[in-house]
């Protein structure tokens, strides 16, 4: 092994370039990973936003039909008070 002839130079030369190549792409599959888990992370972080802002709104709606269910049963009364009101307005002119 004392003389190493040319081929035997490229073809260590050419194992370590694939080495080498070998090596950057995995750092680059680990920087990706990386940058995926830190965006993957921010999205997650904005859905619990979404989630938490649409509970809050779910209960605002509850809270608005529970008081549109008042307001329905008062007009009720009140429109039955004024068919009232009109029935005798009508009977006090029909006396005049």
């Amino acid at each position: 092994m004392d003389n190493l002839v040319l081929s035997d130079w490229l073809y260590l030369i050419s194992a370590l370039g694939v080495i080498i190549a070998l090596i950057g792409n995995v750092g680059g599959i680990i920087r990706n990973r990386n940058k995926e888990a830190a965006r993957l992370a921010g999205m997650e972080k904005d859905i619990k936003h979404i989630r938490e802002k649409v509970d809050i709104n779910d209960v605002t709606m509850k809270s608005i039909d529970s008081k549109m269910d008042g307001i329905d049963k008062r007009l009720v009364a009140v429109e039955s008070s004024t068919r009232q009101a009109h029935k005798r307005i009508d009977e006090w002119r029909s006396l005049l």
